[in-house]
């Protein structure tokens, strides 16, 4: 079973103060179904957890003081879970691509110790880590607050630009239809290439596509996480719990009232099963 980590998930345990205990992710009650659950950091928390490191919303005293013991529960070998076209392959959406899964696993590791032991801004813009994979001798460094921050931006504008272009072709929509319909036509008319496993990430952009017409604005500063959020949804086929302090996002998904969406928790809620003992039953199957 795996269990994948959001941004807020690890930032509210880094600064407890700064948030309402329940939504502080237990991780002593969590290292305790260490290894029978396989624990890691979301792809896109790296980047997003690295700009708030430099841009002072993480303090480094805080990030020093507390990002080890979340580092005793995560898997060894994968300790921030690839995303793209890796977590594609790797959750069968994706046939048709290779990769070497120890490169990957050679990588996410160097890239986790690179912001584990950052302690000052020049950890993280001057220092350089060399690790070798299948290719030979590699370095990670990091290209710059300006470039991490353009990366973010173009994410951000790709999202806007592509949730706008879907609302305006489809011919099926109209003032007034409702969310159940949109997504029940969505589905039954996916080319067939498309792999069942997609299934939920179709619904959820259906449900943005939806908003949009409802007065959502994926532009909107405030709507930056958005497209990390829908891309969260691709480790769900693994199949993953992913756990996350965004409520409203929680909420939105059990709107659509599919049975893959209870994989979705707050941490809440990871907490409760954590203390009852109950977490294996998220994911029945397993």
């Amino acid at each position: 079973m795996r269990l994948v980590l959001d941004t807020c998930t690890v930032r509210n345990y880094i600064q407890p103060k700064k948030v309402s205990p329940e939504n502080i992710p237990n991780i002593s009650g969590l290292g305790s179904y260490v290894p029978h659950i396989l624990v890691s950091i979301a792809d896109t928390a790296f980047l997003e957890l690295i700009c708030q490191l430099l841009n002072g919303g993480i303090p480094f005293d805080d990030w020093a003081q507390r990002i080890h013991e979340i580092d005793t529960v995560l898997e060894p070998s994968l300790p921030i879970f690839p995303g793209g076209n890796e977590l594609a392959v790797m959750s069968g959406i994706i046939q048709n691509i290779k990769f070497n899964i120890e490169d990957t696993k050679i990588f996410q590791q160097t890239a986790w110790r690179f912001i584990r032991d950052a302690r000052s801004k020049d950890d993280i813009l001057k220092k350089e880590l060399i690790f070798a994979d299948s290719k030979g001798v590699q370095s990670l460094s990091f290209m710059g607050e300006t470039f991490t921050k353009l990366l973010m931006d173009n994410a951000h504008m790709n999202w806007s630009d592509n949730i706008e272009k879907i609302y305006s072709k489809l011919d099926q929509f109209a003032p007034g239809i409702s969310l159940k319909p949109l997504i029940s036509g969505t589905l039954a008319n996916l080319p067939a290439e498309i792999p069942i496993k997609l299934k939920p990430v179709v619904m959820a952009l259906c449900q943005y596509v939806y908003l949009y017409g409802q007065g959502y604005n994926p532009s909107s500063d405030k709507r930056k996480g958005d497209i990390f959020d829908w891309t969260l949804l691709f480790a769900l086929p693994l199949p993953a719990i992913i756990c996350t302090v965004d409520q409203p996002l929680v909420n939105r998904l059990r709107q659509i009232d599919a049975s893959e969406f209870r994989a979705i928790i707050k941490v809440e809620e990871l907490n409760i099963h954590l203390a009852n003992g109950t977490l294996h039953q998220i994911l029945p199957s397993q």
